[in-house]
């Protein structure tokens, strides 16, 4: 065996420092090559909304919309004159769009910008509450159905069935035309009849989420079915109800507009976007303004909420995530 003196033998002066940075520092982070550090783990709902903001057509929907729903919501509160400028006033009636009436005046001589702005808090707000009520009711539905299976699931997907099955406006009058037509009424009508396409696709997401290990986990160290489905299921289950939510925000609109505009909707003298039309139908050929200022803001509120459905679906769709990866 070799002495270690042996002038034949290559001597270790010193560590190499890159040795040295493994043995004294064993947790430092490590780094790429080129020296780099590398990327930070990020959470899914971070990776959902940097895709989602490479989403143009829907970062632009989010702005217009948060625009929208601040002008009409603060808008009141800053500018009075919007109040008076609703008071009747033949005097000032049917004009067209100039300096002072940015949107023209109606048949009464209101201004039709305060009446527009008015409207749409009544409009969005009935969107918003469907969209949050329906949603609630569906993903209950759905979650019940597709956890427990067999009877009960037959049970609640016959009963969806045959909500689906209903020739949806026809009752929609007749329900509304029962009710005294005041916006609970609305909410409230709309919300039973927007329930199923929610329940539907809870239903199939938990289907598939009932069998992953840590519903199993969960269900071996004695949780309950309610706590199962309420803490482990329904909130891995949020992309598809956010998405589905978001796009009816804008079927309730069309549907309180439709009701509107036939004379079935929210009582007349509550200003919607609907019932905006609704009055101005007589007059649309001798003061077209009348009709194109609700229903260009009905069709620029319907566009940016499915341009941000579109985006979100997008975003949370784990496919979309593992092509990217």
């Amino acid at each position: 065996m070799p002495d270690v003196t042996d002038p034949m033998v290559p001597q270790i002066t010193e560590v190499p420092s890159a040795v040295q940075s493994v043995a004294v520092l064993p947790d430092a982070p490590q780094t790429t090559p080129a020296g780099e550090p590398q990327a930070v783990a990020r959470t899914p709902w971070q990776i959902a909304w940097k895709r989602f903001t490479r989403h143009k057509f829907a970062m632009i929907s989010a702005v217009v919309l948060a625009i929208l729903v601040v002008v009409t919501l603060v808008a009141p509160l800053f500018y009075p004159h919007f109040l008076t400028k609703q008071t009747p006033n033949l005097t000032r009636a049917l004009q067209g769009p100039n300096s002072k009436h940015l949107f023209g005046t109606n048949n009464l001589g209101q201004d039709m910008l305060a009446r527009t702005i008015f409207g749409g808090r009544i409009s969005l707000m009935i969107g918003i509450s469907v969209a949050f009520f329906s949603a609630v009711l569906g993903t209950l539905v759905g979650a019940v159905a597709g956890y427990y299976g067999k009877w009960i699931d037959q049970l609640l997907m016959r009963v969806t069935d045959l909500f689906l099955a209903i020739p949806f406006l026809v009752v929609l009058i007749i329900a509304v035309s029962l009710l005294s037509g005041s916006v609970f009424d609305i909410v409230l009508i709309l919300s039973l009849f927007f329930w199923m396409p929610n329940a539907r696709i809870v239903r199939g997401v938990v289907l598939s989420l009932k069998e992953k290990e840590y519903v199993e986990a969960a269900r071996s160290l004695g949780a309950s079915n309610r706590r199962i489905i309420v803490s482990d299921i329904i909130p891995n289950a949020l992309g598809p109800i956010i998405v589905i939510s978001t796009l009816g925000v804008a079927a309730a609109i069309l549907a309180e507009s439709a009701l509107s505009f036939l004379g079935f909707g929210v009582e007349r003298q509550t200003p919607t976007w609907g019932n905006l039309l609704s009055i101005a139908r007589p007059f649309q050929t001798l003061a077209p303004w009348t009709v194109w200022f609700p229903g260009l803001f009905i069709l620029i509120t319907v566009l940016a909420v499915n341009f941000i459905g579109d985006g979100l679906r997008d975003a949370l769709d784990p496919h979309q995530a593992i092509r990217e990866g």
